[in-house]
């Protein structure tokens, strides 16, 4: 034994159980390392995209804050009284000219972004007068009436605000250039326009700030002024060529409704991460792309975790196996042996595989299961015994019943040479009766031989009491052939006999009746016009033991021991609870027996019994 346990130990339960500890192991510690180097890089990117998105919000919200100062310029101008009369008023007005010009250095004046306001020109619709303050270079061209078309403001019926950069048509082109607001003066009631106010912004507004904005290696700076984008590079910005373009995720979660985050296609081919705020207007926006390293995770120092990972697994394993070697394989050794032993009918009981563990549970199992057995035999070998000295008396009890059958049948005979057609024929009756008796192994008859086994013991009555009972049969051929218990109607007739009718003056009537249900059963009525229950007696049963409906084994019938509960039982038996026998009292005196079986299966009854 011991030999060929040494053959198969690679196929051990501490081999599989080290194997799958190791394999799972790893399999989590890979799963585990995996999934968190994903998270912690998702989360890590979207830290940096956030950082990102935060700085440039603070910073776009400093720049759309002085954009909106200028902006308010030009809409202070649409309403101030004093211009909108000069610009109404006509050639020759140079007292309102000049208080008009005042007004307007003064409200520039109080501006705190005026530093970054090239010009502010006032101007009638004609542009043969206008006004201008701002902060002029000295090799600016002057503005005259004659270069005012120069702006491009006649037939302006809309604002322009900030829509793309443009060059200052009075200085020499610059990189970017300026940004505009141009707005048409109405009068205060409406009408047609009267005149224009036009702003001009350096792009130092812009510059200044992106100067100081703290940005990582890596990452690049972008402004987007209508439909032209720039890049911002030292003290200065480069227009981006054409194919830079940039797709968006509408679903990403960002801090504010108007950021927008995405990814940016460079003049390279390569993608960066993108994050873009709008400045105050749809057509300025910033944008800044995000630093792929600055979003990843250390894949080497991720390497290295894992390795050191997947050694404390292995040596994890070989010291689960040098455990479940000395706790385990040893103890499952003597339990096979013990096995074995049993297995070659050796039955003793061996205390040392009865240890203070599991498997001593499972040692004192078979010491418990291996006394069993043993008992077991000897009861087996007892039982055989046994039933062979019942079946010897078996074989003789049989001869008694063969015997009178055998003498019924010579009374018959002498009767019959004596003329005493009687005696004769309840002698044939109990006769039939006894042979039933004799080969009644069957437990289900058809209803036709229980009737006729009723026909034989009726003939048997008969002759007790005369002509004084009558027996009447009300059964359709078509339910001849339904199943029901042997010996199942006869008890209902001995008591209708002995319990209704004989204490009435033993003169009555016993009928049988058959119906087919609509659930597709059989109900067997058997009635008698006998005494019935007593008065408050509600009927109803089979009870437990009660002489008024039921031949027990006090009385003295013919068949002993059989009673109404014997047949309710044997019908639930046979048939299943949903049929049985019902006894109750009878609509106009006496008592009914309702016995419920099954149909035959061209019924059509519903259900299985």
């Amino acid at each position: 034994m011991i030999e060929q346990y040494g053959a198969r130990r690679r196929h051990t339960i501490k081999t599989k159980i080290t194997a799958i500890t190791v394999v799972f192991s790893l399999a989590v510690a890979v799963i585990l390392a995996s999934v968190s180097f994903a998270f912690f890089g998702t989360y890590a990117r979207r830290s940096v995209i956030q950082s990102a998105e935060f700085n440039l919000r603070v910073l776009s919200s400093l720049i759309g804050k002085e954009l909106s100062d200028f902006d308010r310029i030009t809409r202070w101008a649409l309403t101030n009284a004093q211009i909108l009369q000069w610009l109404a008023a006509g050639e020759g007005s140079t007292r309102l000219t000049l208080d008009t010009f005042d007004r307007l250095r003064d409200e520039f004046a109080s501006s705190a972004s005026r530093e970054y306001v090239t010009r502010i020109i006032v101007a009638n619709r004609d542009l043969t007068r206008f006004l201008q303050v701002g902060n002029t270079a000295d090799d600016t061209s002057p503005v005259n009436r004659y270069n005012l078309n120069l702006l491009n403001l006649s037939g302006l019926a809309e604002p322009r605000v900030f829509e793309g950069w443009e060059d200052d048509p009075f200085t020499a082109p610059v990189n970017p250039g300026i940004l505009t607001v141009i707005r048409p003066v109405r009068p205060s009631g409406g009408g047609s326009v009267i005149g224009y106010v036009y702003l001009a912004v350096s792009a130092n507004v812009l510059l200044e700030r992106l100067r100081d904005y703290p940005l990582r290696e890596g990452c690049d700076f972008f402004l987007t002024a209508g439909d032209t984008t720039w890049r911002v590079e030292g003290k200065g910005l480069v227009r981006v060529p054409g194919y830079f373009r940039l797709a968006y995720d509408e679903s990403a979660n960002t801090l504010g409704r108007d950021t927008r985050i995405g990814e940016a296609r460079l003049g390279s081919g390569a993608y960066k991460p993108v994050v873009t705020c709008p400045l105050g207007r749809p057509s300025l926006a910033l944008s800044q792309t995000v630093s792929i390293q600055a979003t990843g995770v250390d894949r080497d120092r991720f390497a290295a975790i894992l390795f050191i990972i997947l050694a404390s697994m292995l040596a994890f394993g070989f010291l689960i196996s040098f455990v479940l070697g000395r706790s385990i394989t040893k103890p499952v050794l003597q339990i096979r042996r013990r096995l074995s032993a049993i297995s070659a009918s050796d039955f003793g009981r061996d205390n040392g595989i009865e240890w203070d563990n599991e498997l001593g549970d499972i040692g004192r199992g078979i010491n418990d299961m291996s006394a069993e057995i043993e008992s077991l035999l000897e009861t087996r070998i007892a039982d055989e015994r046994k039933k062979k000295d019942l079946e010897y008396r078996m074989l003789q009890s049989q001869i008694n019943p063969h015997f009178l059958y055998n003498t019924l049948a010579s009374i018959k005979w002498m009767a019959s040479i004596q003329g005493a057609a009687g005696i004769a024929e309840m002698t044939t009756a109990l006769a039939r009766l006894m042979k039933n008796v004799i080969k009644g192994a069957r437990t289900v008859v058809p209803l036709r031989d229980e009737i006729a086994l009723l026909d034989d013991y009726y003939v048997i009555q008969r002759y007790r009491h005369g002509s004084a009972i009558r027996f009447e049969k009300n059964v359709p051929d078509d339910l001849l052939d339904t199943p029901v218990p042997c010996f199942a109607l006869q008890p209902l007739m001995e008591n209708s006999i002995f319990h209704g009718i004989e204490p009435n003056g033993g003169i009555g009537r016993i009928g049988i009746d058959a119906r087919l249900l609509e659930s597709g059963a059989v109900e067997i009525a058997l009635t008698d016009d006998g005494v019935g229950f007593p008065e408050g007696d509600p009927g109803g049963f089979p009870p437990d033991d009660d002489d008024r409906a039921h031949a027990s084994g006090e009385d003295s019938g013919l068949f002993v021991k059989i009673g109404i509960e014997c047949v309710d039982m044997r019908i639930r038996h046979a048939f299943g609870d949903r049929y049985g026998l019902l006894v109750e009292r009878g609509a106009t005196g006496g008592t009914v027996a309702r016995m419920t079986v099954p149909g035959r299966p061209g019924n059509g009854e519903k259900g299985n019994p």
